[in-house]
Order: structure tokens, then C-alpha cells, then sequence
């Protein structure tokens, strides 16, 4: 096997009077030896499966080794993994031929394949929720369409019902949202389900035609699912819903060929949500996004995960890439007095701060450092109340800025701010 280190790019993103910067690092890979198509972390380690049952794990997510999920007498070849999760107390992975494993430390692992009782079922996701294990995946049988197992334990499993009963649909992804207490599944031929207690499940529509739904997560107040809009999983497709029954399309940028690529995850990281890919989208409302950088040097990107400053991305290759996060000022010199700086809120919409005498430059900027409303103001005395006339295009979004008060040569402050 080769395992090899190498820094591979940088991506800026800009916050709370800081930039963000962290530096992707193939840290594992061996081409041509098939693709890692999850990856979790528990019990103080990181675990990613995928091709043929192959696994690895590390403590740091820098340095990875090989681990083995299967029993002795398990066909390997018969054993792709596409989801681990971890809720606590286990992990669960599942995948191809009806496979259920599970392990409560991550070293020694069992098989509850024959609670499901058919091989044919290709599990792709698993979630935990609401003291309830939910798997979904498909069936290459006569019969097809996909399926939609539940477990209080990880061991015994049951099928449940699904409102949509065609052949060749299929589900790629699960999600239990703990803000409505709802499970969402998704996947193919605009199929967006939901579940309140995992048993019962009803169809929602899609707002685009012909999308292909792959992942879906909460970010702030709002649900983000990921696919893409077309057959051949070439355009990357985001919705997002407030509730989960209704569901918006948002923009998603072309590259500079004109094309994009199919979200295969969304991962919430640091004040921002990323979703893997062929490419990195970005986004830090999940409204507007943006393509960070092409991943061609090492393929695609089928999953990740973001804890303690750290991502995770796992792909094809046997890929795993690493990114830590690292913070820089945005400004060479740092406030000088952060206690001179008070703003208030007053329903009249005019935003109020407390100022030392003198003429001042406040300024605003978007998280990605993108001057977006300037003002200069004049204060007759110290420490009084200056109002600013914020449009209401800025402070009716609700959104969050950097705010850069200068007074003279000097930065009197920066911090983010939410209208």
C-alpha cells in the first residue's frame, strides 16, 4: 500500500475580524485500489470504510492503519460499506448484499446481516435518532426500488413501508434533525422523504425536475439537501427548507468550463458549509455558494466530516485529505480599545455606537472580507451615541458581518456583528 503526505492547496474564508485558512494534505491514498465512501468518529478515532470492506483508522486523522470490520469468514468482495456512523455508545456501518455491522468500541466488530434478510439490498446511508437507528438503500432485484430498515439497537431490523413504491428509485442518504425531530431521506428521481418517528413516512416535493438527491444536513435554521439536476450527476443541485416540507432551489456556481458536479456530502464545518465533491462548494448562509477548488489531483470526494477544527475527506483512491483549521487577524494591528466599542439595536432600524471624539470610518464586510457599506461619522464628544444608517437590504437578512471602526490611522475595532 502507499500512504503518502501532500499539500495540496489553501482555501481562505473569512470571519469574525479573522480569515480562516487551512492547507488540504493527502494524507492516505493508494491509486487504483478502489474508494473510502464514509468516514466517522468515535470512541476517540476516526474509522473510514468503503471498497470490498476495506477500512482504516487513526486517532489524529494525519496518521492512518489498516483495520479489518468483517468477521474471519466473511467474503470481503461481497462486503462494500458505504455509511459509519457513531451515536455514543456504537458504530454501525452499513452496505452492500444486506450488510449490518456493528461494534460498540470499533475494534471488534459483528454482523446482523441475517436480520435483514435479503442480500440483495444495497444499503448507502445510516443515521440515529430519536433512540432509533434508520438505514436506507436499494434493491437490484426483480422487484427493485429502494428500502428503509429501523433498529433500536443496531442488531434487530425491520422494514418499513415507503410512499413510493416504483422500481429504480433508489436512497442515497439519511438524516435525523434533532431542531423539528424529523428524519429525512433522499435520493433518486426527486425523492425527498420524511419520518417523525421513523416508521411512518410521507413524500415532499421537489422543486427541481429530474434531481438526484444524495445528502442532506442542518445548518443554522435552515435544512440544505445536495444532489445534482440531471441523469448523469454532471450539475451540482441545492435545495433548502425551513421546515422540510417546503423546499427552495439556490444557485450553484458553474466552473470555468461551464460545468459542475453532484454534491455527494454536505459537511457543516467552521461558520461555514461545505459540501464534497469533484469540487469544494462553499457557503456561510447556504444560500449563496461558491466553488472553492477543483479536486482533480486526487479524484472525487465522497464524504467527510469536520470536529475540532478538523476536516475529513474521504474519496476515491483510497483518498484522505486533511485540513486544519488555523486563524489569522484580518488586520496587521489589533483594536486598541475594545471596550470603546458598543453597538445597540433600536427598533427604528438605525444601529447606535458609542465612539471617542472624533471623525470615524466604519466599514462592513461580508465572512468572505468583501466590502459590501462604508460610512464616515463624527462624534462631538467621548463615548457618545453615533446613529448609522445600515440599508435595509443588509440589516433585514439577518445575516452576520465583520464590522471595522478606524479612527484617524488606527483600528479602533473589528468583530463580527448579526442585524
Amino acid at each position: 500500500m502507499m500512504s503518502i503526505l501532500r499539500v495540496v492547496t489553501v482555501l481562505c474564508v473569512f470571519w469574525v475580524g479573522t480569515a480562516v485558512s487551512y492547507s488540504w494534505e493527502v494524507v492516505h491514498q493508494d491509486e487504483g485500489r478502489h474508494e473510502f465512501y464514509s468516514v466517522a468518529f468515535g470512541n476517540g478515532r476516526y474509522i473510514a470504510c468503503g471498497t470490498s470492506g476495506f477500512a482504516v483508522t487513526s486517532e489524529d486523522g494525519s496518521v492512518w492503519s489498516e483495520t479489518d470490520l468483517f468477521p474471519e469468514d466473511w467474503d470481503r468482495l461481497k462486503g462494500t460499506l458505504k455509511a459509519i456512523r457513531w451515536n455514543g455508545e456504537r458504530f454501525v456501518a452499513v452496505g452492500s448484499w444486506g450488510t449490518v455491522l456493528t461494534s460498540s468500541e470499533g475494534d471488534t466488530w459483528e454482523s446482523y446481516q441475517d436480520s435483514i434478510g435479503n442480500t440483495s439490498i444495497a444499503f448507502e446511508d445510516v443515521t440515529f435518532g430519536n433512540d432509533m437507528w434508520v438505514a436506507v438503500g436499494w434493491s437490484g432485484s426483480a422487484e427493485g426500488g429502494h428500502h428503509i430498515f429501523t433498529s433500536s439497537d443496531g442488531m434487530s431490523w425491520e422494514e418499513q413501508e415507503s410512499p413510493v413504491t416504483e422500481a429504480f428509485h433508489r436512497l442515497y442518504g439519511v438524516y435525523w434533525d434533532s431542531v423539528l425531530n424529523i428524519f429525512i431521506a433522499v435520493g433518486n428521481n426527486v425523492c425527498i422523504l420524511t419520518s417523525d418517528n421513523g416508521i411512518d413516512w410521507y413524500e415532499q416535493e421537489s422543486p427541481i425536475e429530474e434531481s438526484n438527491y444524495r445528502t442532506v444536513v442542518r445548518y443554522g435554521e435552515m435544512l440544505v439537501i445536495g444532489g445534482s439536476h440531471d441523469d448523469m450527476w454532471a450539475y451540482a443541485a441545492i435545495i433548502t427548507s425551513l421546515d422540510g416540507l417546503e423546499w427552495e432551489q439556490q444557485e450553484v456556481p458553474l466552473n470555468d468550463m461551464g460545468f459542475s458536479s453532484s454534491v455527494y456530502e454536505l459537511v457543516v464545518g467552521e461558520d461555514a458549509l461545505l459540501g464534497f465533491s469533484r469540487f469544494f462548494y462553499s457557503s456561510d448562509d447556504g444560500i449563496e455558494w461558491e466553488i472553492s477548488r477543483e479536486t482533480e489531483e486526487y479524484a472525487f470526494l465522497n464524504a467527510g466530516l469536520y470536529r475540532d477544527s478538523v476536516y475529513i475527506g474521504v474519496g476515491s483512491d483510497l483518498t484522505i485529505l486533511r485540513a486544519e483549521i488555523r486563524e489569522t487577524a484580518l488586520i496587521d494591528e489589533p483594536a486598541r480599545d475594545v471596550n470603546a466599542f458598543r453597538p445597540y439595536v433600536f427598533a427604528d432600524g438605525l444601529h447606535n455606537l458609542r465612539l471617542p471624539r472624533g471623525s470615524h470610518h466604519v466599514q462592513l464586510f461580508t465572512l468572505k472580507g468583501e466590502l459590501v457599506w462604508r460610512e464616515s461619522v463624527w462624534a462631538e464628544h467621548a463615548n457618545e451615541m453615533v446613529p448609522l444608517s445600515l440599508p435595509r437590504s443588509i440589516t433585514d437578512v439577518g445575516r452576520m458581518y465583520i464590522m471595522r471602526v478606524i479612527h484617524g490611522d488606527e483600528t479602533l475595532f473589528q468583530d463580527r456583528i448579526r442585524f
